[in-house]
């Protein structure tokens, strides 16, 4: 999802937050849950966190260190879907305003991402479970077979990905005054 209403951005960060790469998010019920006792989603939690203060570094193909200021990730849950055609005119009819920002955001918000195009395709997914999960490696591998499938089935469906074989990073959610650590 992205956000840029209230927030008096210029021509360039808006345009950065626009394409910045994103990562989909499958969680546990249980990690849900978690997040839950906090009135939020996992992917609400992790909105304050998602652009760096500092610039990142990369290297690219050739060996070369690239430099990025101000990155920005967007995370979505690969469950989410953009409203169908009809409720999606109904929002943008609603969202118009004095200032544009607002209309801007929800039209972002709701374009399906194109078959010719990857500036709205998922990168890479975030797997999340949660240390009250009776078995989380269990979890966690139930998933990835989630993921797998939604990568792999055609023709491509929503979430579309950028690759069929792309990065999955794992989390494990820990609250302290419920859940086992030691899992």
């Amino acid at each position: 999802m992205i956000h840029l209403t209230g927030q008096n951005l210029t021509s360039k960060e808006v345009i950065q937050n626009i394409f910045s790469p994103i990562v989909g998010a499958i969680i546990s019920p249980q990690a849900e849950e978690l997040c839950q006792k906090n009135n939020l989603t996992f992917v609400e939690m992790l909105q304050p966190f998602l652009k760096l203060s500092s610039d990142a570094h990369f290297r690219d193909t050739a060996g070369t260190s690239v430099s990025i200021k101000g990155l920005r990730i967007n995370v979505c849950d690969v469950n989410w879907r953009p409203p169908q055609t009809i409720l999606a005119k109904k929002m943008l009819n609603e969202s118009v305003t004095s200032a544009v920002e607002r209309w801007r955001e929800t039209f972002l918000t709701v374009q399906f991402p194109s078959d010719h195009e990857f500036t709205r395709h998922l990168l890479c997914s975030l797997i999340v479970v949660s240390s009250i999960d009776v078995n989380p490696l269990e979890v966690a591998g139930q998933l990835t077979k989630k993921i797998q499938m939604m990568q792999n089935i055609t023709p491509p469906r929503l979430p579309k990905w950028f690759s069929a074989d792309s990065l999955n990073c794992y989390v494990m959610l820990h609250d302290g005054c419920s859940g086992d650590i030691g899992k």
